[in-house]
């Protein structure tokens, strides 16, 4: 998290990641043995920022609008998996990043 969040520093445009643990972990455990699944997983909620934890960053720093990338795992699942956990602390506009996006 930024060390201006929450300083009343307001920015147009905040870009970032956002990752949902449960449908990793259900991907990760699909496909590898339960202790590499749990060290993937460990990793991710370390190094990564779920949607919720973004929102809530977005709304301390004041943010005007909010756009997603970096989606994890970023398969199939529909837009509303990132931007409904956004919701519930942010009120500005959110977007789902895709290939080509101009802001």
């Amino acid at each position: 998290m930024s060390s201006r969040a929450g300083t009343g520093q307001k920015a147009d445009l905040l870009i970032y990641e956002a990752i949902d643990l449960e449908l990793i972990y259900k991907a990760m455990s699909a496909m590898s043995p339960p202790a590499v699944a749990q060290g993937m997983l460990r990793h991710m909620r370390k190094e990564h920022t779920t949607a919720e934890d973004v929102d809530r960053l977005a709304q301390a720093a004041g943010v005007k609008q909010l756009v997603l990338t970096h989606l994890i795992p970023g398969k199939d699942e529909p837009d509303s998996v990132y931007l409904e956990p956004v919701m519930k602390h942010y009120s500005g506009p959110e977007t789902v990043a895709r290939d080509l996006m101009s802001f």
